[in-house]
């Protein structure tokens, strides 16, 4: 029926109104949508924008860019521009395609550097890491395992649900939280959350944490098992750990076991057992309070007959532990409700 196609089947009121909205309006339209691209992927960065990395919008600007620039070309070809420009005009066009053409080239030899001459060595031996183009190394994931296998198995053997593994590479503690049930410390490291504050590589790249540190670290986080892809010639200080005993080497990782007994409860007793959206503690002392090493989230429900309240954790975690307050039963979970169930920390 007419009146349905309008409500739900018609086409979208803004793309009607533009096309009715003759020259004037749809190069206003253009010029405002690519004049906020520009805005946004050049000088977002300056801005709260940063937060969402706006330089990766310099795609869809190119993109859009692509409508004026088109509508210039066949003008141009249409009115015959060329058989009005000067000498000068001509001498001007011609010294700056030289540039563009350059320019135009490296970009396309950017993606043919498997068929480039590699730069010669150092004096030492040494081999540069840079094409002759000047651009950073290459990744080839033509033939890459990037799979794991072995560490998932391994992982799997020794997870029995009651500490954590801290993982150093990003991409293989990303494939051990979906491969594994093991409660993973690790992943991305660079996400925009406060949660992202949990990850010690965020502020160690390097993983060389102080002694001291990386002991208080692994004790609040309930870490019992470390994950290191680095080489030991890379990286010689996971070895000299006094917290961490290394134990054996899948493949080409390195493993530790912590040295002191780490437990996923700071205060209180009892066990923890996680899932998605889901912490089931069992056998906890009613008259105590329990605190849980796990983040605070306002979406967090607490049950049966049981309160959850926000635990502050150190300067460089501001978002919180899970405080259970006394009285509560013995048993009780809290799960992920997706909707605000408490108020957000001051």
């Amino acid at each position: 029926m007419p009146h349905e196609r309008q409500a739900g089947g018609g086409e979208p009121s803004g793309l009607r109104g533009l096309e009715e909205a003759g020259p004037r309006g749809k190069a206003l339209s253009l010029g405002l949508g690519l004049g906020f691209l520009l805005a946004l992927t050049y000088l977002g960065g300056y801005t709260f924008f940063a937060n969402i990395q706006p330089h990766r919008h310099v795609g869809p600007t190119g993109f859009l860019a692509v409508v004026p620039v088109a509508a210039a070309v066949e003008l141009a070809f249409r009115e015959r521009w060329w058989s009005r420009l000067s000498r000068p005009a001509w001498a001007l066009l011609a010294v700056l395609s030289v540039p563009a053409a350059q320019h135009l080239a490296r970009d396309v030899l950017y993606f043919t550097w498997r068929s480039l001459p590699k730069p010669a060595e150092l004096l030492d031996g040494q081999p540069i890491w840079y094409t002759m183009l000047g651009y950073g190394p290459h990744g080839d994931f033509s033939y890459g395992d990037w799979h794991h296998d072995d560490l998932a198995a391994w992982v799997r053997d020794h997870d029995d649900g009651t500490a954590r593994f801290l993982v150093e590479n990003w991409h293989v503690g990303e494939q051990l939280a979906w491969k594994t049930k093991a409660q993973i410390l690790g992943g991305f490291t660079w996400r925009n959350l406060e949660h992202s504050g949990a990850n010690v590589f965020r502020r160690y790249p390097k993983g060389d944490v102080p002694p001291d540190e990386l002991r208080a670290y692994l004790q609040t986080y309930g870490v019992r098992w470390v994950v290191v892809s680095t080489p030991a010639a890379a990286a010689p200080w996971w070895d000299q750990q006094p917290a961490l005993e290394r134990v054996r080497g899948v493949g080409q990782f390195r493993l530790y076991r912590t040295r002191e007994p780490v437990s996923l409860l700071a205060e209180g007793q009892g066990r923890v057992t996680a899932s998605t959206n889901r912490l089931l503690v069992t056998g906890s002392d009613p008259a105590r309070d329990v605190v849980l090493r796990y983040h605070w989230l306002e979406t967090l429900a607490c049950g049966p007959d049981c309160q959850i309240e926000r635990e502050p954790i150190d300067a460089h975690d501001p978002v919180g532990f899970i405080r259970v307050p006394a009285p509560h039963p013995a048993d009780f979970e809290l799960r992920n409700m997706y909707r605000r169930m408490s108020a957000p920390p001051g």
